[in-house]
């Protein structure tokens, strides 16, 4: 009678035996490594990404910018809306901040005239979001219900119009001229920040815990957002990375 091959050999059960303990910890080592180098080239991708986004949301709005001046008498918006019993005469017309003003140029008519709805327009349709803003909040919903003007940028308030800056005497609550703007090339018109606000009349950046509603742990300003560098849109439409100190020095009022 002819004899059959056994049905396992002793080659197959090399191949099918149990890691050893000592190869799988090797192989936990492996991953481990390979992780670590990994992981931060993906954070930095990513940084890199929403920098590039948030670069190209500055020039976006310094053309919507533009197309305020054009659609109303050379006027920008004024940085704040108007309080009850404010005196201002010529304060932005849909009563509310900067960003209201300039929602028909950057994500189209809203379902209602307020931020609010404003902030419901998804990033991806909102050049008004900072992308790396978007990622310190758990929501789009988060950032609409945070009580802030916020959508990841402010404007200057130490910005030289006529020889004097936009924060004091009722001027923050007017409109003001685009050609009235001293030095439009190296003055900074919006920027990255926690409020609808960049003001450093102080000299110095307002830090404060970080909190819920302001999650870069600064009052007004974010010089840090962008892997220790912010961006910043000037007045003439280009668009700058700056560290800190070189923010401040172009964001003090300078006669």
């Amino acid at each position: 009678m002819k004899a059959f091959p056994p049905l396992f050999t002793s080659s197959h059960r090399t191949l099918t035996r149990a890691f050893s303990l000592i190869e799988l910890l090797a192989t936990v080592a492996i991953i481990g490594v390979l992780s670590a180098l990994i992981f931060p080239s993906l954070r930095g991708m990513r940084s890199s990404a929403d920098t590039a986004k948030c670069t190209s949301n500055l020039r976006s709005m310094g053309l919507a910018f533009k197309s305020y001046a054009q659609d109303n008498d050379g006027y920008y918006p004024a940085p704040r809306y108007v309080n009850t019993g404010t005196p201002a005469s010529n304060p932005n017309p849909q009563g509310a901040t900067w960003q209201l003003e300039l929602a028909p140029y950057t994500t189209g008519p809203l379902r209602a005239n307020n931020l609010y709805r404003l902030k419901e327009v998804l990033p991806n349709n909102n050049t008004q979001y900072c992308a790396a803003y978007v990622r310190l909040f758990p929501s789009v919903t988060a950032i609409r219900d945070n009580g802030y003007n916020a959508l990841g940028y402010g404007m200057n308030l130490n910005l030289n119009v006529s020889g004097q800056d936009i924060n004091f005497g009722g001027r923050i609550w007017n409109r003001f001229k685009e050609i009235a703007i001293v030095r439009p090339a190296t003055s900074i018109l919006i920027g990255d920040s926690s409020d609808y606000h960049l003001d450093c009349s102080s000299g110095a950046w307002s830090k404060i815990a970080p909190t819920p509603a302001k999650p870069d742990g600064y009052n007004t300003g974010a010089p840090n957002r962008h892997r220790g560098k912010a961006n910043y849109l000037y007045a003439d439409g280009h668009v700058e990375t700056l560290t800190p100190d070189d923010a401040l020095s172009q964001l003090r009022f300078r006669p």
